[in-house]
Order: C-alpha cells, then structure tokens, then sequence
C-alpha cells in the first residue's frame, strides 16, 4: 500500500522546528503566564482564586468532552499512512466528539448539581448558552490543535497554544490599570471571555495550517485505526482521574475557604505550573516524534531521541526548581503581601518538580506505545491515594494536608513510571547520574530553605549559586552541551548517532 508518512530524517527536521517554535513561544510564554499571576495577585487573592476557578472550568469541558484527551490525535495522525484516511479519521473522530458533546452538555443542563459539585459554586443557568458555546470553541481547537501537531505542524499547535497569555495578559492589565474594582468582581468572567477568543483564534490558525497540507485530506466517510477504542478509552479515563488529581486540591481549599483563601494557594500553583509549562508543551512535540519512532526497525533511534530528552528536560526542570527552592520566599513576594507564607509549600512542590522530571518524557513513551493499562492503573492509585490521605490529615493539617497528599500521591507515582519505563520496557540502561544528583541538590536545598537558611536575599542568593553549582558539577553539564543546546534553536540540527544522549540523562 502506498502511503505518504514521514520519514526518520523529515520526523527530525519536522520535530526540531517545532521544538524551536516551542522553545521560542515558551520563553516569551511563561514571563506571560507570571505577568498574569503577579497582576491578579496584586489585585487580590479573591481575583487570583477565581482565575483558578475559571482554569477548573476549562478543565471540566476538555476533561468529560474531549474523548480521549489531547493525546488522541497527536499518537494516532502519524500512524495513520494516508491522506484520505486521516481525513476520514478526523472525520470519525470529530462525530464522536459531538455525540460526547451532546450527551455531558444534556447531562450538565437537566442536572447542573453534577456542574456545581465540580466547580464548587453555584453555576446561574441563565448562562448555559455561553457554557455552550465555550465547549464547542474549546473542544474544536483542541481537536484542530491535536489535528496540526499530529501532522508535524507542531509550531501552529504551539502558537494556537500560547493564544490564551497572549490575549489574557492585556485583558486583565488594563482593566487593573483603568477600572480595577471591575477586574475584582468579575475576574471569572473577564478570564472565560480570554479563553474563548483565544481557543477561538487558535482553531482557525490550526483550520489554515491543516487545510494547506498535502499529506491531509479531508473526506466524509468512517476510519478509525486499530486500537483506538482501547487507547481512547482508557486515555479518558486517565483524563478524568488526571483532572481530579490536577483540581482535587484546589477544591479541598475552596471547601475550607473561600476565593481569598484558594488565591493564596494558587499562587504556590501558578509558580509551580512556570516550570512545568514548557515540558508540557514540548509533549505536543515528543508524542508525534516518539509514534513515529515505535516501528522495530526505529528502536535505537527511539532510545536514542529517549535519552536525549530526558537529559535537557531533567536539566531544564532541575535548575528552574532549584532556583524556586532557594528564592520561595521573595518569588512569592512579587505576587503581593502576605504570600509568602506559604513559601514552604512552593519549596516542596519544587523538589517534587525535580522528582517527576523525567516523567514528561515517559509519558510520552507510555502513550506512543499503548501502554493503556499501566497508564489507567497509575492514573487510579495516584487519585485513590491522593483522596485518603487527604481525607485522613485534612481537618489536623488544612492546606498541608491537602498539598502533601497531592505531592505524595504524584511525587511516587510518577517515580514508578519512571522505572516502568526505563527498567520494565528497557528505553535506558538505568537512572542516570544527573538525575540522582537532581534528587540529592534538590532534597538538601530544602532541607537548608525549610530548616536552616534565615529569611532575606543573602541566604537565598547563597543557597540558590550553591546548589545550581553542585548540580552543574554534578551531572557533567559542559560548554559544549550547552552549545549543542543553542545549536538545536538556531540550526535546527542534531546528531542522533550511536552515542547521542547515551551517558546519561
């Protein structure tokens, strides 16, 4: 059968570009992302909760719409071998949609408790007719975003991506600068109005790049490739318990307090999603990359591209944490007075960045290869886990209960599908030494901010230059690395040879 998929050498150049557009949209993005969280905060933490309240609401529609999840098109588009049947499986996958669609908006409508059970709110029904309308704009960009990064438009993805800061940030600034009292008491609204010009935007831009490609054409008819009922389902599954997981407790907060209370705790979250903002991104890169990697014949290349990322984003993530850890105090600070007293909690959540790190990647590996029962198998202990342990120290411990349980719960989690997946399906030799030394820089940075180190700029800056410096050290980070680094943004090039990302990660 004749097909038109990429080749290895296209997948590397298509996957580098994209990498370099998301590197680039991803520096510009995450000052964004705190621009917003500083400017909320200082309108105050009743404003900062509702913006985490309107990303809980966002999550419900992507969450029990999107059958699946996000990950769906972007594993199943490039093994798809033909133009017409990735144009029927869209097809086939944007029916389903809409019967799912259908079916949780009827169920929300004749029993709105279910809504407000999630949201924790009242929810006016009056506004039902905007509900519908944001599900249908997010739900068909997320399906166009899946669509364009399943084709190796991963740069249109990743702009569609960023639309959301980009229009959010003036919205909210200059309603703070020109009519502040609005932005307080209408904070939600003015954030889902962001949110649906921006999806809004990036559905046409993805509709545009999709439209033009050769290797997609659309065509009415029914094709669905093989296993994906299966991946699907379980894929959605994992989708519901991730959200729980994502959101439980953030609305375990907000049955002890109220918005003020959740602010003061979404802003640990808002830091906390900075360093977790690019690697989930770069996994609307590394999900294609690695399907297109999962014939026999790629197998070393696989472990190969593998190790490779999983070096840059252990490095990545461990320098971003590990300057979170050492300056919780004063980067909380910058969001306005009064929260940095939950600087302990923004330390821990750091280290337990720095644990999960080579989790990104790895679940890039689980979902290319089908690995559909240990993924739903994880996804139910972590939020079972999660929901005791939070259930037994919540009224003895309040919000540190309801934070360590999330940390605990994720942190051992994510460590075992680590191993699963260097040990059980053999993609490294082993954990590697920048990894181990990740863990001990990180664990020992918390022990001296928690434990030792006084408030005021001279113990940070100390403990911060010496930790990055022992975890330099440490994981052998060179010139040369670092080079290879500005290489890949700039000439879009790489070397996947025999011993490429192989000493470690």
């Amino acid at each position: 059968m004749k097909t038109d998929a990429l080749s290895t050498t296209e997948i590397k150049q298509r996957s580098l570009s994209g990498a370099k557009w998301l590197i680039l949209t991803n520096v510009f993005g995450m000052p964004v992302a705190f621009a917003i969280a500083v400017i909320l905060g200082h309108t105050g933490p009743a404003a900062l909760g509702a913006y985490a309240l309107a990303q809980i609401f966002i999550g419900v529609i992507t969450t029990f719409v999107m059958f699946g999840g996000p990950t769906v098109l972007r594993n199943y588009m490039p093994k798809v071998q033909r133009a017409r049947d990735r144009g029927q499986f869209l097809c086939s996958y944007g029916i389903i949609l809409v019967g799912l669609m259908l079916f949780v908006l009827s169920v929300f409508y004749f029993f709105p408790s279910l809504l407000e059970f999630l949201l924790h709110r009242e929810f006016d029904q009056s506004s039902y007719g905007w509900f519908v309308l944001l599900t249908v704009v997010v739900i068909s960009s997320e399906c166009l975003m899946g669509a364009a990064a399943g084709l190796m438009h991963i740069e249109l993805a990743a702009i569609a991506r960023l639309m959301a800061r980009i229009i959010i940030l003036p919205l909210v600034a200059g309603l703070y600068f020109f009519n502040q009292p609005f932005l307080l008491a209408h904070t939600m609204e003015t954030i889902l109005v962001g949110f649906l010009a921006a999806y809004g935007l990036g559905a046409i831009l993805c509709l545009i790049g999709i439209a033009r490609d050769s290797r997609f054409r659309l065509k009415v008819g029914w094709h669905l490739p093989p296993g994906f009922s299966a991946f699907a389902l379980t894929s959605s599954a994992a989708a519901v318990f991730s959200f729980f997981y994502a959101n439980f407790d953030r609305m375990c907060v907000l049955s002890l307090s109220d918005l003020e209370g959740l602010g003061m705790y979404q802003a640990v979250l808002s830091l906390m999603m900075l360093i977790e903002y690019v690697p989930n991104i770069l996994q609307t890169a590394i999900v294609p990359v690695f399907s297109g990697l999962q014939e026999p014949g790629q197998r070393a290349t696989l472990n190969r591209a593998f190790a490779f990322v999983c070096r840059n984003i252990v490095l990545l993530i461990t320098s971003v944490s590990l300057v979170m850890i050492g300056f919780s105090r004063e980067i909380l600070g910058l969001l306005g007075e009064g929260y940095d007293v939950y600087y302990y909690l923004l330390a821990l959540y750091s280290f337990v960045s720095v644990v999960r790190a080579p989790a990104f990647p790895s679940l890039a590996i689980l979902i290319s290869a089908e690995k559909n029962r240990f993924r739903l198998g994880q996804s139910i202990l972590q939020l079972t886990a999660q929901m005791i342990l939070t259930m037994l120290f919540i009224r003895s411990h309040g919000v540190l209960a309801i934070a360590g349980a999330k940390m605990l719960a994720g942190g051992v989690s994510t460590f075992v599908a680590i191993l699963y997946v260097v040990y059980g399906l053999k993609m490294a030799p082993g954990l590697a030494r920048s990894y181990k030394v990740a863990l001990i820089t990180a664990l020992g940075m918390l022990i001296l901010r928690i434990g030792f180190v006084p408030p005021g700029w001279t113990g940070s800056v100390l403990l911060s230059s010496g930790g990055l410096a022992a975890f330099a050290i440490g994981s052998r980070l060179s010139w040369n690395e670092i080079h290879g680094l500005v290489k890949i943004m700039t000439t879009r090039s790489f070397n996947l040879s025999a011993d490429t990302g192989s000493k470690d990660f």
